[in-house]
């Protein structure tokens, strides 16, 4: 799987998991999506990326600078963690805990 496919894979991932309200949830279809389609509010905008920016390596005060705040693109986020990343793990890595 192309790079960019497997790290919106993990977005979506974690906005399932940690959506308050699961009949609320849109997946995210491609890079034009804005976080905010998947039905997700703020608190869980905060939690999912929390835990992306950990999953790759990124200081939580960089997201928050960059990306907080904001209902950005797919696309948007995918550069972001691309520019700044410290580790990249696939979709698998993430869901086996690795």
């Amino acid at each position: 799987m192309e790079k960019r496919a497997e790290i919106l894979k993990v977005i979506n991932y974690f906005i399932e998991l940690e959506i308050s309200d699961k009949s609320n949830y849109t997946p995210l279809i491609n890079e034009e999506s804005l976080i905010g389609d998947s039905g997700i509010d703020s608190f869980d905008f905060i939690m999912v990326f929390l835990k992306v920016g950990e999953v790759y390596g990124i200081d939580d005060k960089l997201f928050k600078e960059k990306i907080g705040g904001s209902n950005p693109s797919v696309k948007t986020i995918i550069d972001f963690l691309e520019e700044h990343q410290s580790v990249y793990k696939t979709f698998d890595e993430v869901t086996q805990g690795v």
